[in-house]
């Protein structure tokens, strides 16, 4: 039991490191795409279409690892794992984002400074969705209701990493999926 519960936190670990190396280059993307963006309106969705493209992919890759890891290890130990996994390791990865927008939302409700430029280069994976959702006003100009907006796409990274989890679990990489029509 608690060999589970140390490959738990080390999987969670590794979720939050793809996190992160999701987030480098996704504002590597964006900022890249920012300049054309300016003049063209349709780069701005081009540029989300490639950052979140770039971040579901590699949150998947991490998903699809693990539980290929974690199917090794089953047969080899003869103890399966939990049911609930992925949806931990899932929650695991977008704690960071959830923190970053309670942070946020307490901000808007407090008036305490303006959080909004530091929360678009903390969140790149959906850089430009922070863009056409705020515009480019302050945090004070946006309203709740589109603050509330952002935590679906969260909710977006956590299905795909169960799901990818499931489907490399049983079996499937992501060599497979990607080829299959």
């Amino acid at each position: 039991m608690t060999n589970q519960k140390t490959s738990l936190s080390k999987a969670m670990l590794l979720g939050v490191g793809s996190m992160l190396l999701s987030e480098i280059l996704c504002l590597f993307v964006a900022f890249s795409c920012a300049m054309l963006a300016v003049s063209v309106p349709a780069a701005k969705w081009f540029s989300l279409l490639c950052t979140t493209g770039i971040h579901l992919g590699l949150m998947a890759d991490y998903a699809v690892k693990i539980a290929k890891r974690d199917r090794v290890e089953e047969r080899r130990f003869q103890q399966p794992h939990r049911q609930s996994r992925p949806f931990w390791m899932a929650l695991a990865s977008i704690s960071p984002l959830l923190l970053l927008w309670v942070l946020l939302l307490l901000c808007r409700i407090g008036s305490r400074g303006d959080f909004l430029p530091a929360y678009r280069l903390l969140n790149a994976h959906y850089f430009q969705l922070l863009n056409l959702l705020t515009g480019s006003g302050t945090l004070a100009d946006v309203s709740l209701g589109r603050l509330c907006v952002i935590p679906l796409c969260f909710l977006v990274t956590f299905l795909c990493i169960v799901a990818a989890y499931w489907a490399g679990y049983s079996g499937k990489s992501t060599t497979d999926m990607q080829y299959e029509s």
